[in-house]
């Protein structure tokens, strides 16, 4: 193996279904994942006069809140982040006449910020 061999630099690489960019900032994540979260958020909406309460909030955790938590701890909460809050809130406040605050704490879920 040649010492003299140089380290291609990549501008960003998914490892671990986690997309790192070469500043290890949280923005190409957060942009991978808003699609998904956004989708999720639609089906969720669609199902929720179809389904059970218990049932969609399965549906909900495993969908939903699953890709959120999943890499947290690596980016954090950052000013990326702000979108997928919002999205955490329109699935959380589905026909909730509730706010959001006490509905979060209400299902035993934390919001983005305090994760």
């Amino acid at each position: 193996m040649d010492a003299d061999k140089l380290i291609k630099e990549m501008a960003s690489i998914k490892f671990l279904g986690i997309q790192i960019d070469n500043h290890l900032s949280w923005k190409i994540h957060v942009e991978y994942i808003i699609p998904k979260l956004s989708g999720a958020g639609f089906a969720i909406r669609r199902l929720f006069n179809i389904l059970n309460i218990d049932t969609l909030w399965i549906i909900c955790f495993a969908d939903f809140h699953f890709v959120i938590k999943y890499g947290i701890i690596l980016g954090g909460y950052s000013a990326y982040t702000d979108r997928m809050f919002i999205l955490q809130k329109r699935v959380v406040k589905i026909k909730a006449t509730i706010g959001c605050r006490r509905l979060f704490k209400k299902l035993d879920i934390l919001a983005i910020p305090c994760q």
